[in-house]
């Protein structure tokens, strides 16, 4: 297997810094690993990338290299793509200065997951869950002072993940768009030498379509004052708040009062430490979680 950097680049074409909205297709090649004009392909390995009916799909083992990038050199703009499985979209300043929004693994499900690298390690966060095969919306929106990583399902309704200050080390115009697979905080996806690192065995497959660079809108350039509270002063769960008021765990007096009761009420019962358990739903069905009703 090969094991050195492949780097093949393709034409470069120079970002339409005068247009309000950049669409930025990927296109297949007669060879099917090239994703069109302007995009430049890095895989390492056995990692490889193609163009099928507009989206680009990625495959390759854990620890590849495996994405495509393209100049940039505009700050203050709105970056986003459409993404299946665990792929992310990256806005990189020099090899040790980037962050991304996308997905990656969490335990059985997937969830929404960004990674900020200020010049040392990245710092990841896991967020809300998600179902790894579906299709969703992410963008990272650049502002003169804040950042925001947020999700959609259908490109209209944006939810905010995480939302911070721009930090010193990620200010000026972002020198490369990117686009592929979701890396772990040990890699070096954008170094001259760049290395993945594998986090689980196997391979990871995704895809992603619809990138697309905007200017961010007059309006959103700035933090607002209800964003800078929610950092300064951030809500807490109230069941966190029990949990931090009581030396060991909180009882279930202390937590019930905090939620609704069940519109669906469903018992379960099961062997202590077993990953399985029966349930009894309000119909009085039996039921094996997870699944449907079996009885």
């Amino acid at each position: 297997m090969k094991t050195a950097l492949a780097i093949v680049v393709l034409m470069i074409a120079a970002a339409d810094t005068g247009s309000a909205s950049n669409a930025l297709p990927f296109e297949a090649g007669a060879a099917q690993n090239d994703a069109g004009p302007g995009w430049r392909t890095r895989t390492s390995g056995d990692a490889a990338l193609k163009v099928v009916d507009g989206w680009l799909s990625v495959d390759g083992a854990a620890d590849a290299v495996a994405h495509v990038e393209r100049p940039l050199g505009q700050d203050n703009i709105t970056a986003s793509a459409r993404i299946t499985n665990f792929a992310s979209l990256y806005l990189v300043w020099e090899p040790g200065r980037w962050c991304s929004m996308g997905k990656d693994a969490a335990a059985m499900t997937g969830r929404f997951k960004t990674m900020v690298a200020a010049g040392g390690k990245p710092a990841q966060q896991m967020h809300s869950a998600s179902i790894p095969w579906n299709a969703y919306f992410v963008r990272i929106v650049l502002g003169s002072d804040v950042i925001r990583f947020q999700f959609s399902i259908d490109g209209k309704e944006w939810f905010t993940q995480r939302l911070m200050a721009r930090p010193a080390a990620l200010s000026g115009a972002p020198t490369l768009l990117a686009a592929g697979k979701t890396y772990s905080v040990d890699a070096s996806p954008f170094a001259a030498n760049a290395a993945g690192a594998a986090v689980t065995p196997g391979r990871h497959t995704c895809s992603i379509a619809s990138v697309s660079v905007e200017q961010t809108p007059s309006e959103a350039l700035a933090m607002t004052a209800r964003e800078r509270q929610q950092l300064q002063s951030p809500s807490r769960d109230p069941v966190a708040d029990a949990a931090a008021r009581t030396p060991g765990d909180p009882t279930y007096e202390q937590i019930v009062k905090h939620y609704p009761p069940f519109r669906y009420p469903r018992e379960l019962t099961g062997v202590p430490e077993h990953p399985a358990a029966i349930g009894v739903d309000w119909l009085g069905r039996l039921d094996s979680s997870p699944g449907a009703p079996v009885a």
